[in-house]
């Protein structure tokens, strides 16, 4: 076996449901087993996703919505719909950069406004832009091995074992995810 890819699956409503996916290939698997009464639509062009994740993470997003963000009221692998000042977004607590954290999605037109607002709340808390090579090597920096094999693009692939075998043992948690 091995790692085909990795899927985050939003639940928005009782029939509606936010699927990141990581390219054509995820979309065509979903197009192809959706049922009759199952509409797959690709949102990717429209919409914006911002990473805040980190130590005062729950603190710059506390000071920026009326939502609950504390760990009872929005707890980790969970997503609501909030505003983030002014912007509306769908915020998924989650983090595969082992820190704590949410993705922020919105729409690409309201990107520049969720950025604007996120960069000034967090200056204070010292926030800083990191891109997609940071968040790789913080990913495996905590172990999260699994979410780095196989990424689109990359050319690069392995089996979940082997890619396990590069860790300290015991620093690892293996899941067994279902379809």
């Amino acid at each position: 076996g091995g790692v085909r890819s990795d899927l985050t699956v939003a639940r928005l409503g009782e029939r509606r449901f936010q699927v990141g996916a990581n390219g054509n290939l995820d979309l065509d698997v979903l197009r192809r087993a959706a049922g009759p009464d199952v509409h797959v639509t690709d949102i990717t062009g429209g919409t914006c996703c911002i990473g805040l994740w980190g130590p005062a993470a729950r603190t710059v997003l506390g000071a920026l919505t009326g939502a609950d963000v504390s760990h009872a009221g929005f707890g980790y692998f969970t997503a609501r719909q909030i505003h983030v000042g002014e912007v509306p977004v769908t915020a998924m607590r989650l983090s595969y950069v082992g820190e704590l954290g949410w993705e922020l999605y919105a729409s690409a037109e309201l990107g520049l406004r969720l950025w604007d607002t996120l960069w000034e709340a967090g200056q204070p808390h010292g926030l800083i832009a990191a891109g997609r090579s940071a968040f790789n090597s913080l990913r495996l920096e905590k172990g999260k091995i699994l979410c780095v094999v196989g990424e689109s693009g990359s050319g690069k692939s392995m089996t979940a074992s082997a890619a396990m075998r590069l860790l300290p043992e015991g620093s690892y948690h293996v899941h067994h995810g279902r379809v």
